[in-house]
């Protein structure tokens, strides 16, 4: 069976916040059953992780999967492009599919040099 969350005998679908949880969760639009791992939402245009319990992921993320890292916003949104994360004091830079970049690279026709943890190399 699939988790849902009713109020009022209604399944409430889209995004929910557990209070409870204190997290945020991603309720199917047609049915509300509960989405996990990498979900679209249309409405947003981006790409989110659910953990396996449903609650929606920050920060940054090793996907075992795909094997590689990707940066997920506070609201949650796939990053994409450069980010400078102010607890590394470094600039990353997210491909079009989210993975970090390592090694020499070409963006925007110039090479870039970045450590094997993502870090360019000024």
């Amino acid at each position: 069976g699939a988790w849902k969350y009713f109020v009022d005998s209604v399944a409430k679908t889209g995004w929910f916040y557990d209070t409870n949880y204190k997290a945020w969760y991603l309720l199917d639009y047609t049915d509300g059953h509960m989405l996990v791992g990498w979900q679209y939402d249309k409405n947003y245009k981006s790409w989110f992780y659910l953990t396996g319990n449903g609650a929606m992921k920050v920060g940054w993320f090793y996907d075992k999967d795909y094997r590689a890292w990707f940066y997920l916003t506070g609201n949650g949104e796939m990053k994409i492009g450069w980010l400078y994360d102010n607890i590394y004091k470094a600039w990353f830079y997210l491909s079009g599919n989210g993975e970090m970049l390592i090694g020499n690279r070409s963006i925007g026709g110039k090479i870039y040099t970045f450590k094997g943890n993502g870090e360019w190399v000024s």
